[in-house]
């Protein structure tokens, strides 16, 4: 029996489609998957030319089965991904459905929950925005020109009025910023390309987005890129202030506050907020610009940060300061910018710094404040506006000890992240609240298992793993070390880390249940096909048995079970279980309950057959004895 035929026969088995007494299925429920006796690697071509036409012949299937979906969400992401995977055999016919697909987003009502207009069945203006972006970033990954010419279709046409064509412009340029944020973790290059041409258009609030997840994959390129954006600012004396902030995350992360909420208007004249947290972007870990930032970048930053903020700081006589004038609007909106600026400039400008605090000093004269509160005193409060530790320092926490709490558990947490351990613990001696200890040793723990993955002291992580508090640490950390060992080639001990992950699943809720199982699937697929078939095939069964609780209340609005849909769609699970055995792979992916979750199991089927990979004669490297 080859390798294929027993992992469709264990499919077949979990299915229910043949009898518990199948000799592989006896040999799959013995104690321990992991043999100890000598191995050896066993090429076998998985994915054979027949799988690939009936990839092809799969997919109008498929789409036949997208089209009566109830969900337009889904009809339109699982269309979108069935097209880029047919653009590379019918690039016409992916091209036609790729503008069907956008137009069909031109029907659905938009709802605005605000007053309680737009039709139930419609959908929020962000969430169309967020569709059209998806099909575009695909569209650009199959064929870039045909993209940004569906862009130039959508947003240009022959004939319209001065305010509809300065709504489509603003459609063109949030387009172009979503299409290369979406881009950038997967094709850097292509991404800072679709960022310079929304530079064209200005700069929205979605380039520091790019920037930071550019900066994630090539630093490089995301300081050229981020050059270019300066340069369009540099040349734009009309540039707001905040773009001017924005990109200055770029280089000090925290200029400006922590999770610092850019607002414009979409192009449906909508106020849309965009959440972005510039301190997380790095995990544990420094970010990679804020230790040494380019100086060149930095001077020149500075420089145009210093110019406009000054623009926007004009001299005020005492009776001017009134409610309607204009230029007080200007100052106050200025003020944030400027006491931001004065430490940065302080650092790297003094003559700059000088010349800013003698204009603040001058303003300060003419501005009345509150009863007891300083000019300076309000001006270090809005320059620590980034920094959330000065800021919690700047209140009176000492008074509420929950604040009090707070205070010192963000204080704990950011030495700790910085490696001062000592400190840490003596916040932690400070803090009352049993809760609030968990989290800051939680947080240790954390932090003493990530710098021995990094470390390489892979044995001594393991066991730190499994001692923390948190069972979905463990199951991450465990994954981290698996793919630590996978990358050594150290294949036996990898495969044992995520056997130990998967157990440890069941303490999980539903959904992170799912996404550690399909995450487990896909690295237990490198090392051992036969086995990624019993985890797939778990994998399943939980998300069927998900689907059948889905009237119980959940957190997430479509359900665990199709929420994992997602995962299938950006993932490589199923597409290795098709590498490893296209039919066993694609019996799996149809008999998943919920008919959306399916398709995407069985598109990433299909994806495997249609690759590059399918071409040549990669096989699947199985271990057997």
């Amino acid at each position: 029996m080859t390798s294929r035929t027993r992992a469709f026969s264990l499919v077949l088995s979990f299915l229910g489609l043949v009898g518990a007494s199948s000799s592989f299925t006896a040999q799959a429920n013995k104690k321990s998957p992991v043999k100890t006796a000598p191995r050896q690697e066993v090429s076998v071509a998985a994915l054979l030319p027949d799988h690939k036409q009936r990839a092809l012949e799969l997919l109008p299937l498929l789409s036949g089965q997208i089209d009566v979906l109830k969900s337009v969400v889904w009809r339109v992401r699982l269309k979108g991904f069935s097209t880029e995977l047919l653009a590379k055999h019918d690039p016409n016919g992916a091209r036609l459905l790729f503008e069907q697909s956008l137009q069909s987003l031109d029907s659905v009502p938009v709802r605005r929950p605000q007053d309680g207009s737009g039709s139930a069945e419609g959908l929020p203006a962000f969430e169309l925005n967020s569709l059209r972006s998806e099909l575009l970033a695909r569209a650009a990954k199959a064929d870039p020109p045909s993209a940004e010419a569906l862009i130039d279709k959508i947003t240009s046409p022959a004939q319209a009025e001065s305010a509809e064509a300065g709504r489509l412009g603003k459609r063109r340029a949030f387009l172009v910023a979503q299409v290369a944020l979406l881009l950038a973790k997967e094709q850097p290059e292509l991404a800072a390309q679709w960022a310079e041409k929304s530079l064209g258009t200005g700069i929205t609030g979605w380039m520091p987005f790019t920037l930071e997840t550019l900066r994630q994959q090539h630093p490089q390129l995301a300081d050229a890129t981020f050059s270019k954006a300066l340069s369009r600012l540099e040349s734009d004396p009309s540039g707001s202030t905040e773009s001017v902030m924005a990109l200055g995350n770029y280089l000090f992360p925290g200029i400006l506050p922590a999770a610092t909420t850019l607002v414009s208007d979409d192009e449906e004249g909508v106020r849309q907020a965009m959440g972005f947290d510039f301190r997380s972007t790095s995990g544990s870990g420094p970010s990679i610009a804020a230790g040494n930032p380019d100086p060149q970048l930095v001077s020149r930053f500075l420089t145009l940060a210093y110019e406009r903020c000054l623009a926007n700081l004009p001299a005020l006589s005492s009776n001017q300061v009134t409610e309607g004038n204009p230029d007080l609007k200007t100052l106050t909106e200025a003020l944030p910018m400027a006491a931001m600026l004065r430490p940065l400039l302080e650092k790297h400008a003094p003559e700059k710094a000088a010349t800013l605090q003698a204009r603040l000093s001058e303003l300060g004269k003419q501005l009345p404040l509150e009863k007891g509160l300083t000019w300076e005193r309000m001006l270090d409060f809005l320059g620590d506006l980034g920094d959330v530790d000065k800021l919690y320092q700047r209140i009176e926490v000492q008074t509420d000890p929950a604040a009090r709490d707070a205070h010192y558990q963000f204080q704990a947490t950011a030495a700790i992240r910085k490696g001062r351990v000592e400190e840490a613990m003596s916040l932690l001696e400070k803090v009352k609240s049993d809760e609030v200890k968990a989290s800051i040793r939680s947080e240790l723990a954390t932090k003493q298992v990530f710098d021995a993955i990094e470390q390489g002291q892979l044995d001594s992580a393991s066991a730190q793993a499994r001692t923390h508090p948190d069972a979905s640490q463990q199951i991450r950390f465990l994954i981290q070390i698996a793919q630590k060992r996978l990358n050594q080639k150290e294949s036996e001990p990898a495969l044992l880390c995520l056997i130990e992950a998967e157990q440890l699943l069941g303490k999980l809720d539903v959904y992170s249940r799912l996404t550690y199982a399909a995450e487990i699937v896909e690295k237990v697929a490198r090392l051992d096909s036969e086995r990624s078939f019993h985890s797939a095939a778990r994998l399943v069964e939980e998300i069927n048995k998900a689907g059948a609780r889905s009237s119980v209340p959940s957190p997430y609005r479509d359900g665990p079970d199709l929420m994992i849909a997602n995962s299938f769609l950006h993932g490589e699970s199923f597409s290795l279980l098709a590498e490893a055995g296209f039919d066993a792979a694609l019996a799996l992916a149809q008999s998943i309950a919920r008919p959306e979750t399916s398709i995407a199991a069985q598109l990433a089927v299909c994806r495997a057959a249609l690759s590059n990979k399918a071409q040549g004669s990669r096989g699947v490297g199985v271990l057997v004895k």
